[in-house]
């Protein structure tokens, strides 16, 4: 397994966890006080907007040729860095 292909593996192992994560947010924000609901569905709402960029970003960097991917990495990280930020604020916030 080349070195692209491992990172590839291992960032889709960590969206998938994340995405099992953002389903259990979603449900706990649906257990909330009517008033923090509609905060909360915002939120959620950008998490999944930031998975699918971050989604995105991962098939462009699978598309990417050996020689490139270390260029689309950056991108990938960024998203990602972005994508964990947002979750892990949003994790603190509804408990």
């Amino acid at each position: 397994m080349s070195k692209k292909d491992a990172y590839v593996s291992k960032m889709k192992a960590q969206l998938d966890e994340w995405s099992a994560d953002i389903d259990k947010l979603q449900a706990k924000a649906e257990k909330a006080e009517a008033g923090l609901q509609l905060e909360y569905k915002k939120k959620i709402d950008r998490l999944k907007s930031l998975r699918t960029a971050a989604q995105q970003k991962l098939v462009e960097l699978k598309e990417s040729g050996d020689n490139a991917w270390k260029d689309f990495k950056t991108g990938v990280e960024s998203a990602w860095n972005e994508l964990e930020s947002a979750l892990d604020n949003l994790g603190n916030e509804i408990q």
